[in-house]
């Protein structure tokens, strides 16, 4: 059975407990006879953040940044952890405001996975998936539509007809069987 892990002694630090009571800071200041109530700074010298448990660095009202704006924004709760894991299987989002989700241990774009399962196939590397409300996060069915984007811009018609006979004969004898 494992033991509890403890706290540093000094009221209000909440860090782990490494020795004589303290934590690794307030114990190398226990030993040098420095005050143990002055703030903890970091490695630039910042204060940290007041919150228990918190390693950021003041940016106002002695709250780290995450801290302060739960506080701007009306938020009471500040021992709510700032980084939530999310789920297994829910991926993050990505800098150009996509979610990626790993599939069979692939990393995939979510919309281009749905477009995937919608259409029974893999996308080929000049397909887009377009979202039509342009909500890059709502990746319901009725949102997406496959799009191709073709280089160079500018083809010969014998070249696009080639393309597209190519790439999408289902779809051209299904337009065929509908002219005829």
């Amino acid at each position: 059975m494992s033991r509890p892990t403890r706290i540093c002694s000094v009221l209000g630090c909440g860090r782990k407990h490494e020795a004589n009571g303290y934590c690794q800071t307030h114990n190398k200041r226990a030993k040098a006879g420095k005050p143990l109530d002055t703030p903890i700074r970091d490695a630039k010298n910042k204060q940290l953040c007041i919150v228990g448990r918190c390693w950021e660095p003041q940016e106002a009202k002695d709250l780290c940044h995450g801290h302060y704006e739960r506080v701007r924004k009306g938020s009471t709760d500040t021992e709510t952890p700032l980084r939530l894991k999310r789920p297994k299987g829910e991926g993050h989002i990505t800098r150009a405001g996509y979610r990626q989700i790993t599939v069979s241990g692939h990393v995939i774009l979510e919309h281009r996975h749905v477009m995937q399962q919608m259409i029974g196939r893999k996308l080929h590397r000049f397909e887009n998936v377009h979202h039509k409300n342009g909500m890059r996060l709502d990746n319901r069915p009725e949102n997406l539509e496959l799009w191709v984007k073709t280089q160079p811009c500018g083809q010969r018609v014998a070249d696009l007809v080639e393309f597209v006979t190519r790439h999408y004969s289902e779809e051209v004898r299904e337009a065929l069987g509908k002219v005829a």
